[in-house]
């Protein structure tokens, strides 16, 4: 069948009134696209927004378990700023004035104080004597401050009358019975160890007091009669002592 040209024609003119109507119907459908802007390269770029970071969690971290602790060992004890802790006991041996001989026993309950007490021979009896000497350090060569008191026991001095004359025999009543009593201070020096061996050379002043207890009564040629009762001598006298003493 043979188609005419004007047909043709026709449709293709209805053709191409189709297609922009189509394409018109589809852009007013879709959104319209908002152009980009360009930036401007004169312009001053926008300051960067610090951004706040958000704290970190810790990571957890493993417990572990404890291990049972050591027994403590037991502390040292507490020392006097020397090696080692000094003696506590010791004994001394001296002589001098007022306390002639003597023997003491030592006891140092801190480093700078010592306590002594101990017998002590003055020719005629026995007698006991005990004091207290103070050390400001403990060394080779230390200083010491000691304060001391003693007394003689009972003594009797007749034997020493050999005279038998009226004098002689009033005067024993009087020493049948006599006590020797003393105090003294001393300033001394300890040459040795702290801690055994040393000798000692101590300085002073002592207060004596002899004390005769009985009566007697001396009648004189002219018949003038004296008569004594319990008498006493005090003097303020030199005090001297020499010695070595041990602590062990």
């Amino acid at each position: 069948m043979r188609r005419s040209p004007a047909l043709l024609v026709a449709a293709a003119v209805l053709a191409a009134a189709s297609v922009p109507c189509t394409a018109r119907a589809d852009d007013a459908a879709a959104p319209a696209a908002t152009p980009e802007a360009t930036p401007d390269a004169t312009a001053p770029a926008p300051a960067a927004t610090p951004i706040e970071a958000s704290p970190a969690t810790p990571a957890a971290t493993p417990t572990a378990t404890p291990e049972p602790a050591a027994p403590a060992a037991p502390a040292p004890p507490r020392g006097t700023g020397l090696r080692r802790e000094l003696p506590m006991f010791g004994l001394s041996l001296g002589g001098g004035f007022p306390d002639l001989a003597n023997l003491n026993f030592l006891f140092r309950p801190v480093p700078w104080a010592r306590l002594y007490a101990g017998p002590c021979w003055g020719y005629v009896s026995w007698g006991m004597q005990g004091g207290v000497v103070l050390a400001p350090w403990n060394g080779v060569a230390t200083p010491t401050l000691s304060f001391q008191a003693g007394e003689l026991f009972s003594s009797n001095l007749t034997r020493f009358v050999k005279s038998d004359s009226q004098s002689a025999r009033d005067v024993k009543p009087l020493l049948a019975d006599v006590d020797y009593r003393y105090l003294a201070a001393d300033l001394g020096l300890e040459l040795g160890s702290p801690r055994g061996f040393n000798f000692f050379l101590r300085l002073g002043l002592s207060f004596v007091v002899i004390k005769a207890n009985g009566t007697t009564t001396h009648t004189a040629d002219d018949g003038t009669r004296v008569t004594l009762r319990d008498p006493s001598l005090s003097a303020w006298m030199p005090s001297l002592k020499l010695g070595f003493q041990y602590w062990f």
